[in-house]
């Protein structure tokens, strides 16, 4: 049975300053258009494919293949049905922005290389109740806790540990982040409704993009790319957006 979500992607594209582009999706898991196909690309994760379509003002949606990450892209406006092997499949048809509900996903913010890593699993509706951060000369790795159960580990094992742990009534209201000369990460600070974290790296004077969520559409959960270090990150915010 073909399961529907709504989805609403906010890019960051650029460096220094953020050209900001969004996209609304309705999202329908074992659902595959058939018909229409522009492109197939692989091993992307769902944030990337959604990427694609986002930059391409033709496209009007998107196929991705949960297991083998393949991101098919099409151009026509043909109604999606259901293929004869659909399994695995996630469908996002390009909607208007105008919904009673959806999710922005800010970011990602780095160099899309190597792994990913996505705690929507972890979260569950959850609630972030902490995290530890390696840092040095830049973020080597992060890794979010919710409701006390740890998310992915995503980076390596240098720099210092950092630990944030939140009170009961603290959340997340803004991160700011700045970027290598290579487009990775640099550093990463957190600031909450009661106190400051971080940075977790030396910012070095680098240009730097803030995220703001308001206490209305707190920050649920944690995405990107690493491998030896954190390479990029994109957070995940749960909005009301019928305006």
């Amino acid at each position: 049975m073909a399961i529907a979500a709504l989805l609403l992607i906010l890019i960051f594209v650029g460096f220094g300053q953020a050209e900001i582009r969004s996209a609304a999706f309705k999202m329908t898991a074992e659902y595959r258009q058939q018909g229409g196909v522009s492109q197939s690309l692989g091993g992307h994760s769902r944030e990337d494919c959604s990427m694609v379509c986002l930059v391409d003002m033709s496209c009007v949606g998107i196929n991705y293949h949960q297991g083998t990450g393949v991101c098919e892209t099409y151009g026509s406006s043909l109604p999606a049905k259901i293929g004869g092997n659909a399994a695995g499949w996630v469908h996002l048809a390009r909607l208007g922005i105008n919904l009673e509900s959806c999710y922005f996903i800010h970011g990602p913010y780095g160099c899309l290389v190597h792994h990913t890593f996505n705690d929507e699993a972890v979260w569950s509706s959850r609630r972030i109740t902490g995290a530890n951060v390696r840092a040095g000369l830049w973020t080597d790795s992060i890794q979010f806790e919710y409701s006390g159960i740890p998310g992915q580990k995503a980076g390596g094992d240098g720099g210092a540990l950092n630990t944030m742990q939140f009170a009961e009534d603290e959340f997340i209201t803004r991160v700011v982040i700045t970027l290598r000369t290579n487009y990775c990460l640099q550093s990463l600070t957190f600031h909450t409704n009661l106190a400051t974290y971080g940075p977790y790296g030396v910012p070095e004077g680098r240009p730097e993009t803030v995220v703001d969520f308001s206490s209305e559409s707190r920050l649920r959960y944690i995405s990107g790319r690493y491998a030896t270090s954190l390479n990029a990150i994109a957070f995940h915010e749960e909005v009301e957006c019928g305006q």
